[in-house]
């Protein structure tokens, strides 16, 4: 057993995330922000860095907190869900690279408009999830649901 969690809440700045890892006596991170950014939105340029600053430290990245299906994506857009399936398959290869086994992903925003357990929304929902929880499996990563 290990403890872990988000570091960017001490900060963006991800020496400074590794730094309150460290004071804690940990050794991993949930990694959610790099910057101002999520994780599998960074730039490659800014994800190599990113695996500089980790190369050596001592603390490693676990699990992505993601923005995958979250809060701000709508269930029935489809043009949400091809933005969070492109971030799903963008965060991946780096993901193996880094070990990092699960990722954490959501089942989009409840709207304002519609029952939020509607048999109709919670098929497209399942159906939506259900396609990036397959993406994951096939790749050998959990996808952990918020």
């Amino acid at each position: 057993m290990f403890l872990t969690g988000f570091a960017d809440e001490a900060s963006h700045d991800l020496a400074m995330q590794i730094k309150a890892t460290k004071e804690l006596g940990w050794k991993f991170i949930e990694v959610r922000f790099i910057g101002d950014k999520f994780f599998g939105d960074i730039s490659d340029a800014e994800f190599e860095r990113a695996c500089e600053i980790l190369e050596g430290s001592g603390v490693q990245f676990n699990c992505y907190g993601s923005g995958v299906a979250n809060w701000n994506k709508a269930p029935r857009s489809e043009e949400d869900f091809q933005s969070t399936r492109a971030e799903l398959l963008r965060s991946i290869p780096r993901m193996k690279r880094l070990g990092i086994k699960m990722i954490r992903g959501m089942s989009f925003k409840v709207t304002g408009d519609e029952q939020f357990d509607s048999p109709e929304l919670e098929a497209i929902i399942f159906r939506k999830v259900n396609e990036l929880v397959k993406i994951c499996e096939d790749n050998d990563i959990i996808y952990g649901h918020e």
